[in-house]
């Protein structure tokens, strides 16, 4: 075991198929050196700290895999490795001065000439902030946004500006599409257990994040990923073999943000909020303070989404385009969970009149009665009752009830 910052982790420089389903010795990290252009180390880095620059012509980008407000990510090949990458173009200034975003960082800003938010070099140095976790995403290096002449050519790059930042990453694979193709290859009990592995992976990293005074604020299953490949995960647990904790981590540090108990924080009460069929109760109703709570939810919803065995389709979903409406998504939670208590009407954010127009009579039993029925009678019906339990506290209307983290993993569903 390796020790940081208080924090004890397992070495985990080196992943494939074999030995992420076996017990592993105890290793030391290598020493950090300096990734020099034309070089990379042959596997991830185990530490987001101190992460090094490195020269774009090292990597060769290949495809792009998504995008979206803050930047795009790519799949990346290392020139001298050939080894697979994920490259996480950061984009400096992702919005308009018209932008809804910027009109209110621009209204809260002591003046009106202020400097626009560097939002790559923001997420730079938070992410430098983060120590090494295994069940984190891996950061390898940085770079300027400059590549070669081909990626120049497919309009990757502009000259003139600033480039943008980017962050090269361990590759991940999502675990959605195994969810969604391999859960009736296997036994049901071998299934809820791969679920339990998968949890107390993200409530591990969250409570690694968490400790070190970090919220994720966009914790759903599409970030949290596999670092064996599906198919190689697929046969494995068509054998009997569960892989370990550490085959998981989390990603996506977009939101991330120092966690805030006082709403005069710096960009604390940013209108930013997290994935809406994620987003704690609270936020709908006007909470900017950044809690460890509202990541506890999110993760809860992840679980559930599980339990209920619908991997990719969240079970607060709200809809898409012009379908999507907070109050509907607000409603969804509602109808599972039934109406939230007084603790929930009586606080300042949470109007009695606002919960109302929208609480269901229903729902008390909806959570135990939709899990019973996703799974048969030959798994073990006391681990069940323990999903059940776990669930409804993660999902607790009053925030300051939700358990922490590290409470979490110490619920008997989460002891492997």
């Amino acid at each position: 075991m390796a020790s940081k910052g208080g924090q004890e982790f397992t070495d985990c420089n080196e992943y494939d198929s074999e030995t992420m389903f076996a017990e592993r010795p105890a290793e030391e990290h290598p020493s950090e050196e300096a990734v020099q252009p034309g070089s990379l180390p042959a596997t991830p880095r185990a530490s987001s700290l101190d992460v090094p620059f490195a020269s774009p012509a090292t990597f060769r980008l290949v495809e792009l895999l998504g995008q979206g407000s803050y930047g795009e990510v790519w799949l990346a090949v290392s020139r001298a490795s050939d080894s697979q990458f994920v490259i996480k173009r950061l984009h400096r200034y992702p919005f308009a001065r018209n932008h809804e975003l910027e009109r209110w960082r621009l209204w809260n800003a002591p003046s009106s000439n202020a400097a626009p938010i560097d939002y790559a070099e923001r997420e730079r140095e938070l992410v430098s902030q983060i120590p090494p976790h295994p069940n984190l995403v891996q950061c390898i290096a940085w770079l300027p946004w400059s590549f070669p002449e081909e990626a120049n050519e497919a309009g990757l790059g502009s000259e003139g500006v600033e480039p943008d930042l980017a962050l090269v990453m361990e590759r991940g694979y999502p675990l959605a599409h195994l969810f969604q193709r391999d859960q009736n290859l296997v036994s049901d009990s071998l299934w809820l257990r791969l679920i339990r592995v998968v949890c107390r992976a993200l409530f591990s990293a969250l409570a690694h994040l968490h400790a070190h005074g970090f919220v994720h604020r966009d914790i759903r299953l599409d970030h949290v990923l596999s670092r064996v490949d599906p198919e190689a995960l697929g046969l494995s647990l068509q054998a009997g073999r569960l892989p370990q904790a550490e085959t998981f981590f989390l990603c996506d540090y977009s939101l991330l943000r120092r966690c805030s108990a006082n709403t005069d924080a710096d960009g604390a009460s940013s209108p930013t909020l997290t994935y809406a069929p994620m987003r704690s109760p609270e936020l709908y109703f006007g909470e900017t303070r950044r809690l460890p709570s509202s990541d506890i939810w999110a993760a809860g919803c992840v679980l559930l989404e599980l339990l209920f065995r619908q991997a990719g389709e969240p079970v607060f979903d709200c809809g898409t385009g012009t379908a999507m409406s907070e109050l509907r998504s607000l409603k969804t939670v509602f109808d599972l969970l039934g109406n939230p208590p007084e603790c929930f009407k009586q606080q300042p954010l949470a109007p009695a009149s606002h919960t109302e127009s929208v609480s269901s009579p229903h729902g008390s039993d909806n959570i135990a009665a939709r899990i019973h029925r996703c799974w048969n009678n030959d798994v073990d019906q006391d681990v069940i009752e323990q999903a059940i339990d776990l669930v409804q506290r993660l999902l607790d209307y009053c925030e300051a009830r939700r358990p922490t983290a590290v409470q979490v993993l110490e619920h008997p569903f989460l002891q492997i």
